[in-house]
C-alpha cells in the first residue's frame, strides 16, 4: 500500500503534536498489542516523524505493527542517548531512523571552508550510522536510514546532499537499509524554511511505509 498524494484522498498529515506513549516495555498492554500482528518496527526522530498520522502509517504496513518514538528538537548527539530506553525495554526488530536536519543550520555551516565541510558532513553521518549500529548491538534485526529532508536555504540543502551521499555509502557498507527522499521538493516545505507542508508529510510517510513494506516486512513474511 503507498500514501495516495491526492488532496481528496485521505490526508495522512498530523498538524497537531502527538506525544508518544514512553511507557511502552514489555508485560503491559501497548507493548502486547504491538507484537502481536507481526515485526514491532520503532520509527524514532525528530519533529519531521511526529506530522504523520500514526494509526493510518501502522495499517499501511504488510506483518508489522509500528510504534513512533518523536523528541522534537533533537540532534544526532542528544538522540543517541534518548534512544538507549529503546533498545533496551522495547527491543524492536526493525528501526527507522529519521535524524539530521537540526544539526544542518546556519550557525553550524555557514561560512565554513571545505575542509572543515568535509569533516562536519562525515562527523554527522557516523554520528547517524552509530545510532543504528548500537541498535543491533541490542538486537534489532533490520535498521534503515531515512535521508535527511531538504529545506528552503539553498546553502543548507547544499549540505544535506552531500550528508545523504555520505550516509547512502555508510548504509551500503553496514547492510542498513537507506529510504531516499528526494521526491520532496522545497515547495513542499513551509515558509518557514524546515518543516513540512501536509502534502510534503504524504510524500515523506510513503517513503517510510513503501520502503519497509516492499524491502524489510516482505522478507519476514516469507519465512
Amino acid at each position: 500500500m503507498t500514501f495516495d498524494t491526492q488532496i481528496n484522498e485521505p490526508n495522512f498529515s498530523d498538524n497537531q503534536t502527538e506525544h508518544l506513549n514512553k511507557n511502552i516495555i514489555p508485560g503491559n498492554r501497548s507493548f502486547s498489542s504491538i507484537t502481536k500482528y507481526g515485526k514491532k518496527v520503532c520509527v524514532i526522530g525528530d519533529s519531521h516523524i511526529g506530522r504523520i498520522k500514526k494509526k493510518l502509517f501502522k495499517n499501511s504496513l504488510v506483518n508489522g505493527n509500528s510504534y513512533f518514538n518523536v523528541f522534537t528538537g533533537v540532534t544526532t548527539q542528544r538522540l543517541s542517548h534518548h534512544a538507549i530506553p529503546t533498545m533496551h525495554e522495547d527491543h524492536p526488530d526493525v528501526v527507522v531512523i529519521h535524524i539530521g536536519s537540526n544539526d544542518v543550520t546556519k550557525q553550524e555551516f555557514d561560512g565554513i571552508d571545505e575542509e572543515t565541510l568535509n569533516q562536519k558532513t562525515r562527523t554527522l553521518t557516523d554520528n547517524i550510522i552509530n545510532i543504528g549500529k548500537n541498535f543491533i548491538r541490542n538486537g534489532a534485526t533490520e535498521v534503515l536510514i531515512s535521508s535527511i529532508l531538504p529545506k528552503k536555504n539553498i546553502k543548507l540543502t547544499r549540505v544535506i546532499r552531500r550528508v545523504n551521499d555520505l550516509l547512502k555509502e555508510s548504509c551500503i557498507m553496514n547492510t542498513f537499509g537507506y529510504i531516499c527522499n528526494d521526491n520532496i521538493l522545497r515547495n513542499h516545505i513551509f515558509e518557514d524554511g524546515i518543516h513540512l507542508t501536509d502534502l510534503g508529510t504524504i510524500i515523506f510517510a510513503g517513503n517510510l511505509v513503501d520502503h519497509l513494506n516492499y524491502f524489510v516486512l516482505n522478507k519476514f513474511s516469507n519465512r
